[in-house]
């Protein structure tokens, strides 16, 4: 998923807050239950603790007052009075059971809450050497808290008092204390949730209004620069930097403006480069109708002394002489027209910047054996850009197919003169002219025989300052302006081998309107 800048940074602002605030939440809410867990354990097991303490020691001191009450009976044997005392304490308010034993553990008067009877017997004679030494011992067993006394006569063991006491109410009171210190650690885990919520809207809220502030300090001007930067690869140098400020993105807009400043004085000297060589063809291209001239204007002057001359032929050579004049002021205007400087884009037709960057070269380029073939459809859409830059970048890509030819037979012929034989196929093609609603764009191509450009410097071709002429030979800029021309129209260029030499292809997307 591709993100923008500022979405990705606003995104992990608002993850790592999140994050940091939901750890914070988390061990906050976990240390909290755990406090509290702790804290209604303790507080209820010392309740209990208190509780349990004070029944048993209710249950003794009754126990202790039972058995000396009952002492004078166990001692005569009135089971009677045993019985009524028996039945008296075992109406006290929590008392399940009652028994009097005498020393052999047999029951002299028992009284259960139930009615039912119950196993009265000491059970170990660990309990009876405690009651045999006047001591009260108490057990808790099923709900339930049970005190055994001794009953003693004269310092000797003549029975016990046994009673159970009901603690299930406690119990009951318990569980409620720790049901609700639950309660309370529940509440407190939703109200500290409530508030993590709370804590992750602030942070997204948090997160957006980062991301406004980037936007307007770091995301803006970042947009600005590539905006600029584009504006630079369309040609427009002069264009002043978009922003200007005192820190890092301050420093790069005042780099990029070096750089355009730079890239501008290249593109002078590449131009004054293509100038040269137009000027070259153009000298060549002007020598032949000059001559023509010239001997049209001797043969009539030794005509006329000779005396030979007459109105019609007279004519004949002025009309020879105007008519090779029309060819030169043609050739020289399309020289005017490709080395002009620029001016806004417009739309224009590019069978005219082919034909002049073709008529200013071809008849050079025969004299060194090159055949250049012109192919052009008698119907062509239009684009938008600026014919002269157009003429500029063919005329770059015949001139280097012209130097790839002359290398090649060069390297072939091993040094030694030999004719070069090179053929170059300049065509316009316009896919879309039979079916003006595909949208189809324009396409140029520059064909040539000269052996093709190596595997392992195709990806490099466009790349400034690189070139695989020689130092004294290029600069390594023509296919990299090429490249920034086109792209300001809103085309690509491409190259790829094909049939033992290179093809350049240019494609330019084409304008809304009728094809002529």
């Amino acid at each position: 998923m591709n993100l923008r800048l500022q979405a990705r940074y606003s995104l992990i602002f608002v993850m790592l807050l999140t994050g940091i605030a939901g750890l914070i939440a988390g061990l906050h809410i976990f240390e909290l239950r755990s406090t509290f867990e702790v804290t209604s354990r303790t507080y209820s097991d010392m309740m209990a603790s208190t509780l349990i303490g004070r029944i048993r020691n209710q249950g003794e001191g009754t126990g202790r007052f039972l058995a000396g009450v009952v002492a004078d009976p166990v001692q005569r044997r009135e089971v009677a009075r045993i019985n009524e005392l028996v039945r008296a304490a075992r109406s006290q308010h929590g008392i399940l059971f009652v028994a009097v034993l005498d020393a052999d553990d047999r029951s002299l008067a028992e009284s259960a809450a139930d009615g039912a009877r119950r196993d009265i017997r000491l059970r170990s004679p660990e309990e009876r050497q405690q009651l045999m030494q006047g001591r009260v011992f108490a057990t808790n067993d099923n709900g339930e808290m049970q005190i055994v006394a001794p009953v003693m006569i004269a310092g000797r063991f003549a029975g016990s008092v046994k009673i159970a006491m009901s603690i299930a109410e406690l119990n009951d009171g318990i569980a409620r204390l720790r049901g609700t210190a639950e309660e309370i650690v529940m509440s407190n885990e939703r109200r500290f949730f409530v508030i993590y919520v709370g804590v992750v809207v602030v942070t997204v809220l948090m997160g957006f209004a980062v991301s406004i502030v980037m936007a307007r300090g770091l995301v803006r001007p970042i947009r600005l620069l590539v905006q600029y930067t584009r504006r630079i690869g369309a040609g427009n140098y002069d264009d002043p930097p978009p922003i200007e400020r005192s820190d890092e993105l301050g420093d790069l807009a005042s780099a990029l403006s070096h750089m355009a400043h730079d890239l501008k004085q290249v593109a002078r000297m590449a131009k004054l480069a293509t100038l040269g060589e137009m000027a070259v063809g153009m000298a060549h291209e002007l020598s032949q109708p000059l001559n023509t001239i010239r001997l049209a204007a001797e043969n009539t002057l030794m005509a006329m002394e000779q005396g030979k001359s007459d109105a019609e032929f007279e004519m004949g050579k002025l009309a020879l002489i105007a008519s090779q004049a029309e060819s030169m002021g043609d050739l020289i205007k399309r020289m005017c027209v490709v080395g002009r400087s620029e001016g806004p884009q417009e739309i224009i037709d590019p069978r005219e910047a082919v034909r002049d960057a073709c008529s200013l070269l071809a008849g050079q380029f025969e004299d060194e054996g090159i055949t250049v073939t012109l192919n052009l459809p008698e119907r062509c859409a239009r684009v938008l850009g600026r014919r002269n830059e157009l003429a500029q970048v063919v005329i770059n890509l015949l001139t280097n197919a012209r130097d790839a030819i002359i290398e090649t037979a060069l390297a072939r012929s091993k040094g030694r003169l030999q004719p070069v034989r090179g053929r170059i196929d300049l065509s316009v093609l316009d896919p879309g002219a039979d079916s003006p609603r595909d949208g189809g764009g324009v396409v140029i191509r520059v064909k040539d025989n000269g052996g093709g450009i190596p595997p392992d410097v195709m990806e490099r071709i466009f790349d400034p300052f690189f070139t695989t002429k020689e130092v004294t030979k290029g600069t390594g800029l023509g296919l990299s302006i090429s490249y920034g021309i086109v792209s300001a129209m809103g085309g690509k260029i491409s190259v790829e081998n094909f049939g033992g030499g290179a093809l350049f292809t240019i494609r330019l997307p084409a304008i809304e309107e009728d094809r002529d």
